[in-house]
């Protein structure tokens, strides 16, 4: 019963930063990360555009891998926004390691208000799929109010 209320709290919490957000979110498919504005290297762009390729193809390891290659040719925030990407596309797919490593190369001070809701709603989507809804509901804000 726990389980489900946890489920529903994410649910409702991916709704509200869906709602604020015009990054993509996934619930329950990862969707592809938004692509660069202009202003960024067309390296990164066409990794982005690879990694969104792969994504749609069902290829979601190599997608988060492409993903984390991108970010670490582009620039803060979006560096970040990209890492979140690789990190909530490994959580779907079950490699919590994978998801874990990526969580780990983030620049906190980097953050954005966006991306740290990303984060706490990924770590908590780790947490869910680990069988463990009370961390989870620890990890999810408590007051919409703060979400960005």
């Amino acid at each position: 019963m726990n389980k489900l209320i946890v489920s529903s709290l994410l649910a409702t919490s991916l709704l509200t930063l869906t709602a604020c957000s015009t990054a993509p979110v996934s619930s329950p498919n990862p969707t592809p990360a938004p692509q660069q504005p202009s202003t960024a290297s067309n390296t990164v762009a066409a990794d982005i555009q690879r990694a969104n390729v792969l994504l749609r193809e069902g290829k979601q390891l190599d997608a988060a891998n492409m993903y984390y290659q991108a970010a670490l040719k582009a620039k803060s925030p979006q560096r970040e926004r990209l890492i979140l990407q690789a990190s909530e596309v490994a959580a779907y797919v079950k490699d919590m390691s994978l998801a874990r490593h990526y969580l780990k190369k983030l620049q906190k001070r980097a953050l954005t208000p966006e991306n740290i809701a990303r984060e706490s709603y990924v770590k908590a989507s780790i947490a869910l799929l680990e069988d463990n809804p009370d961390y989870a509901l620890k990890l999810l804000p408590q007051q919409r109010g703060k979400l960005p």
